[in-house]
């Protein structure tokens, strides 16, 4: 029995490190990732408030790693496509959302979800722009 326990704890030591590296690839990958570290170093201060956050964030911008910008201009190349994808479906679908969505809000986001709704009775040009699913973000 002692041999057993010996020999399973000598296995659990010897795994623990890729366990961890596991782990931190985890974190790494995570919310905040590359520029975790650094919005604690310059602006930990204002942890829980958003709005002064984001003008620390803004005003310390030089002063990000590398890892960090590349992050940040990667995020807002995304958001450009997603802008252009989004705003192609409104021009592509625009007679469709008069017809299908006039009871809905008029916000955007609205429009968008009233689209999905309703794909069955689009024109065939909207279906073809419109996603073929809706992505939703996490929060």
């Amino acid at each position: 029995m002692n041999r057993i326990f010996t020999i399973l704890l000598a296995a659990l030591i010897a795994l623990a490190p890729a366990f961890a590296e596991k782990g931190n690839r985890q974190r790494k990958g995570g919310k905040g990732g590359a520029c975790k570290a650094d919005i604690e170093r310059l602006c930990g201060a204002h942890k829980g408030d958003k709005k002064a956050m984001r003008a620390c964030i803004k005003a310390n911008a030089d002063q990000l790693s590398p890892e960090c910008k590349a992050k940040k201009e990667q995020f807002k190349a995304k958001r450009a496509e997603r802008k252009e994808r989004y705003e192609k479906v409104m021009k592509t679908c625009e007679k469709d959302v008069q017809q299908f969505c006039k009871a809905e809000d008029e916000r955007k986001q609205h429009s968008m979800r009233c689209l999905f709704k309703n794909r069955d009775k689009l024109s065939a040009e909207c279906k073809a722009v419109l996603p073929q699913k809706r992505v939703r973000k996490e929060k």
